[in-house]
């Protein structure tokens, strides 16, 4: 059997006897493993080996199963031991077997069980790489079991013939429903399924992005489930980092051509341009207590009344093509006081309700304040916006379970897109100032930035990511000017630890977008011109 084909035909036990080896296997031949995600969901067969990606929507409680039970075969008067690992059921031949429940050799152990969904926002060209790389799930191997299985119940097992298969499944969680927290323009984007680990079960929390391998249970209910052998943690969801990647020295270039693009979607203003560069590379990357370290939230203010009806949407649609995932928030009342912003827990059903901030890391928000009217907030609506601004300030999202509240760290780049000063909070707000040869032709200059990134789109993307994720290095010397520089600030205007620390985080995207390891002068100068001429329109408006 060629190794390629290997996976299409193995077994749970045949994976129980043979999992080192295997494991070996799966690591080399990852992406051989046929993805769930762009498969249809009746194609897949029992105990099938499948890959799914997504991010952990909820955790349930934890199963029992039979790691060892004994089965006797009177035929051969001999005791086989079999194990329900990786399955839902337990299955034996009535024929010539006998199986009892109570029986003191049985050896029981848990399994934890998770909920993965399809990524929050995963863009359209993201989910497009996701079909061009992913095997489909195909037609069911040919290789069929010497028995004919008949599923039942526990309680029906003892009164048929032939071979029997016995449910081992603890929680009726194949019956649940679960809310899905984006549109599903896509029939791909309801993908969810039910995830069993068996090893390294503390490993994933919720909004955990997740890559996992397993064998697929078929259950009555609508949602499979699928018997972990092995997963990743994912840090990202860009699939063009398959390819080869980008060389560090060449980021400038890149940092040119982004820049260039962004200067028209801006209307002309190259320094609001460079702010939304330092914007969509940011990333949390310690905490400090519970304040994040790093976060790079953006208020671009001051959208001219001209063309208020549709530059936040313009903006938005714009990122969609450059980022992996996304959403768009229209701030209108009406959305403020009916949707659900926050995670709430359902005890009817025992699940999380999704909400529009339950999302993996660096999935970017882009909050259009310009759609705002005149209105009432109701209770929800204030709830909203007190959510919103937590998780802008604190990188945190409370997740409401009635009696008390859960609060779950966050990393979520906000954009906010408003006529006069946000009514949020923000690290960063820049004033914007058109270029007006840009205003006149509106939208027009929207359009000219999307077809200039078309020639360098792919680039810019692996860019985006290779950027947000790479380290940086403070040397003794750059810390020194910079305490000098404090002192002196301090003295000659209100300048607070918390203006040092939105410096710090300017300096450091500035020298990673430059492909720098280590912070320079140069950076940390440039990061203090740009801050000044940001403070001075405030100043001015």
């Amino acid at each position: 059997m060629k190794e390629k084909d290997m996976f299409a035909h193995v077994t749970p036990e045949v994976w129980v006897k043979n999992e080192k080896d295997l494991l070996k296997n799966v690591e080399s031949l990852w992406n051989m493993v046929p993805l769930v995600n762009i498969s249809d969901i009746n194609s897949l067969s029992d105990q099938r080996l499948v890959k799914f990606r997504g991010m952990v929507q909820d955790t349930l409680n934890v199963e029992y199963y039979l790691d060892q039970y004994e089965v006797y075969d009177k035929v051969t008067n001999e005791t086989k031991t079999k194990t329900t690992k990786f399955m839902d059921e337990i299955v034996y031949d009535v024929q010539c077997e006998v199986f009892s429940l109570i029986n003191p050799d049985h050896v029981y152990a848990l399994r934890h069980v998770y909920v993965g969904i399809a990524i929050p926002g995963f863009n359209a060209w993201g989910r497009n790489i996701e079909r061009n790389l992913g095997l489909a799930i195909g037609p069911s191997p040919t290789a069929k079991r010497s028995i004919d299985h008949v599923e039942m119940s526990m309680d029906e097992a003892s009164s048929t013939s032939g071979s029997k298969k016995q449910c081992m499944s603890q929680a009726p969680t194949d019956q649940k429903t679960f809310p899905y927290p984006v549109p599903a323009e896509d029939p791909n984007l309801e993908k969810k399924c039910f995830l069993i680990l068996y090893e390294n079960t503390n490993a994933l929390k919720v909004t955990d992005l997740v890559e996992v391998v397993g064998f697929v249970s078929r259950t009555e209910g609508p949602i499979v489930r699928i018997h972990c052998v092995t997963f990743k943690k994912l840090d990202h969801c860009n699939l063009t980092t398959c390819y080869t990647p980008l060389v560090q020295n060449q980021y400038p270039s890149y940092k040119n051509d982004l820049h260039f693009v962004l200067t028209q979607l801006m209307l002309g203003d190259e320094l609001a341009a460079e702010y939304l560069i330092y914007h969509l590379i940011s990333r949390i990357y310690t905490r400090n207590d519970v304040f994040p370290i790093g976060k790079f939230c953006l208020n671009i203010s001051q959208v001219p009344p001209s063309i208020l009806n549709g530059f936040g949407k313009g903006v938005n649609d714009f990122i969609e093509l450059i980022v992996p995932a996304s959403k768009y928030v229209p701030m209108t009342i009406e959305n403020l006081n009916t949707l659900s912003f926050c995670t709430n827990k359902d005890y009817e059903t025992d699940t999380l309700k999704t909400g529009i901030l339950q999302v993996a890391r660096n999935t970017h928000i882009v909050l259009d304040e310009t759609k705002l009217e005149a209105g009432q907030l109701n209770e929800s609506g204030i709830k909203a916006i007190n959510a919103l601004s937590n998780a802008i300030v604190l990188q945190s999202i409370a997740y409401d379970c009635l009696n008390y509240s859960v609060n779950m760290d966050c990393d979520i780049p906000f954009l906010t897109i408003s006529e006069g000063k946000s009514l949020l909070p923000s690290d960063h707000r820049v004033c914007l100032q058109p270029d007006q040869t840009c205003l006149s032709v509106y939208p027009d200059s929207q359009e000219a930035a999307k077809r200039i990134l078309q020639n360098f789109v792919y680039d810019l993307r692996l860019y985006l990511t290779q950027a947000r994720h790479q380290e940086l290095q403070f040397s003794d010397d750059i810390m020194e000017v910079i305490q000098n520089d404090f002192v002196r600030l301090r003295q000659t205007r209100s300048f607070v630890a918390d203006d040092l620390h939105r410096l710090l985080v300017l300096s450091r995207l500035i020298a990673i977008s430059d492909g720098k390891s280590t912070l320079d002068v140069d950076s940390w100068r440039k990061a203090c011109k740009l801050d000044k001429e940001r403070a001075s329109r405030i100043e001015s408006v």
